[in-house]
């Protein structure tokens, strides 16, 4: 963003889509580049937002590379005038959007509530911060409410004009806002109102998983801070930020952050990377990288991601559980063999689309079969290895096909 004083001009706006607001929004990898580089002032405080979550490294490079000025409520701009910025007090800090429409006299908002209109106009009519140099016109139409604000003093000495510094600034043209009223309990009004009162999401991971926990967002959702998130550590582990430093600590750091959050591909990274398993998200990444900074067993935690990453409907996901419980291996330390577990885990992969799902379910019968294991149902074995058989043929195995067939029977023959 641009700007001079109060006055912000040019801004980029980077989304989670990165489809918008022309070929500068690069999206979450933007705002990945800004996070990196951001450190938290006063106003970030008056504002009440969360700061972002940064590895050690990076926070010492933030602190060692960055300038901090002896005040950080000073601004210094191009027209060689000092702007100090005034912070809300307490009482105003309870309704943010009312102190900035009060204080700015270029701004022409106003409170939403049309009872309040009168009184708001009032408020920026005595206003201490209200420009002598401007005057509103306020009229009523069909189509709402207007502002007209123009420039009244003609002075060519005004800084506004003035070239000593090199800045070129022609004088502003009269400008008209208009704001539409809505009529009271329309849909409109309501979808105005939660605009206006939307409260910013949290740039923190502790905070964005009690905003999970609390049922704010849509269940199995990829939360934006997650994508942030896993773009930094990308950008870690390419080398983005300093070509001979590959930054593990951060890329992991961040990394964790984002399964943290719940990202899907996060999940799934971080689950292969603490069991061994590759990962195309991280390649440069191994198991020892990790284990020096994960307390307790790497391979427990990797489990609980692993059962993460398998409810958000990953498919590879569901069957290393499922082999995992069905063979008792590869399970750690906290957990065991257990053919219930192994049994939906199957039964998920089967629902989600697996390949060659007639083996699964072939799989399942068998364990059905079985005395020990728990979950013993003849009949359902057999309806399993029939609807085996005949996902065997569509899939032009007809040998298989014939072997469950042949299975199927003596599972209902046992029930005779």
């Amino acid at each position: 963003i641009q700007g001079v004083g109060d006055l912000y001009t040019d801004p980029q706006v980077h989304t989670a889509s990165g489809l918008e607001y022309g070929d500068g929004n690069l999206g979450t990898r933007g705002m990945a580049l800004f996070f990196h580089s951001h450190q938290c002032n006063d106003i970030c405080q008056s504002l009440g937002l969360t700061a972002f979550d940064l590895s050690r490294n990076e926070i010492n490079q933030l602190k060692s590379g960055v300038p901090h000025p002896d005040s950080a409520s000073a601004t210094r701009v191009k027209l060689d005038n000092m702007v100090f910025c005034e912070f809300p007090s307490l009482f105003d800090r309870a309704d943010f959007g009312r102190f900035f429409r009060t204080r700015s006299g270029s701004s022409g908002f106003i409170d939403y509530e049309p009872s309040t209109i009168e009184r708001q106009i009032s408020q920026l009519a005595i206003s201490e911060d209200f420009s002598p140099l401007s005057t509103r016109q306020i009229s009523e139409s069909d189509e709402g409410i207007v502002f007209t604000m123009e420039d009244t003093d003609k002075d060519d000495s005004s800084t506004a004009t003035s070239t000593d510094s090199g800045v070129v600034i022609s004088r502003r043209k009269p400008r008209t806002r208009g704001i539409t009223e809505c009529s009271d309990g329309t849909e409109e009004r309501l979808q105005l109102r939660q605009r206006l009162d939307r409260v910013s999401r949290p740039s923190c991971v502790s905070a964005e998983v009690a905003r999970k926990l609390s049922s704010l967002v849509a269940e199995h959702r990829d939360s934006v801070l997650g994508c942030v998130h896993l773009d930094l550590a990308q950008y870690h582990e390419t080398c983005r930020f300093d070509a001979n430093i590959q930054d593990k600590t951060s890329a992991h750091f961040h990394l964790k952050a984002a399964a943290d959050c719940e990202n899907k591909q996060a999940l799934i990274a971080i689950s292969c990377l603490y069991l061994g398993l590759p990962n195309d998200i991280l390649p440069a990444l191994t198991q020892q990288d990790a284990a020096d900074h994960v307390p307790g067993n790497i391979e427990d935690i990797g489990l609980d991601y692993m059962v993460s990453s398998a409810r958000h409907g990953d498919v590879n996901s569901m069957l290393y559980l499922a082999r995992a419980f069905d063979s008792g291996l590869n399970l750690g330390t906290d957990r065991s063999q257990c053919y219930r577990q192994a049994v939906d885990w199957y039964q998920r992969a089967i629902s989600a689309g697996v390949e060659r799902r007639y083996m699964l379910m072939a799989r399942v019968a068998e364990i059905m079969m079985m005395e020990e294991s728990g979950c013993k149902d003849v009949n359902r074995a057999g309806e399993l290895y029939s609807e085996a058989a005949e996902a065997a043929m569509e899939e032009m195995c007809g040998k298989l096909a014939s072997k469950y067939y042949a299975l199927s029977e003596e599972a209902w023959a046992l029930l005779n």
